[in-house]
């Protein structure tokens, strides 16, 4: 028949499970087989000689446009958690957001969002720079990192960044600095 373990169970290089076929007082760790199988996506690393197929382009093509759409299923997931008053959730749907999708501006303003929310200056601004150094020339994210400077504490470099809004076109920075102006 065979070797069998504790319990009379059979014992197997193969059985994923080999913990549970052994005493539960034994250290053994079960091993598993570690290996890539060449597959389209990466046998062109693999073989120098593999000749492009466009079908290749399209699934990926698809595969991006999927995780653009997960991207923004959950930001406006957090969205609505911000909403609703749920701020821890909003943050971990924002940041699987950047896990789908890196530098993904709407999620980065979610969180400058969540923090100022939070009344959280050092978080707000650390996102708000990142969110600006991505697309500098957004009026509405330089708005975020004036509200989130103001937040902080550091009126002149809000002033700044509310300057650089109204620059790119959004007026709501008029009133902040108008605000500001009046001693805020």
């Amino acid at each position: 028949f065979g070797s069998l373990g504790a319990g009379n169970v059979p014992l197997s290089s193969t059985t994923s499970n080999a913990r549970s076929a052994t005493s539960p007082n034994t250290n053994r760790t079960p091993t598993t087989k570690r290996s890539t199988p060449a597959t389209p996506a990466n046998r062109a690393e693999i073989d120098p000689n593999h000749v492009f197929d466009p079908s290749d382009a399209s699934r990926a093509l698809t595969s991006s446009r999927d995780l653009a759409s997960r991207a923004e299923q959950l930001v406006d997931e957090g969205s609505l958690l911000i909403e609703d008053g749920r701020l821890g959730l909003a943050e971990a749907s924002y940041l699987k957001a950047l896990n789908v999708m890196p530098s993904y501006p709407r999620a980065m303003a979610g969180l400058v969002r969540v923090h100022i929310e939070r009344k959280d200056g050092a978080e707000a601004v650390r996102w708000a720079k990142q969110l600006v150094a991505n697309q500098p020339k957004n009026g509405q994210h330089q708005l975020l990192l004036g509200d989130a400077q103001a937040l902080r504490g550091d009126t002149e470099a809000a002033r700044a960044a509310w300057n650089q809004a109204v620059r790119y076109g959004n007026y709501a920075a008029r009133q902040r600095l108008s605000a500001s102006a009046d001693g805020m």
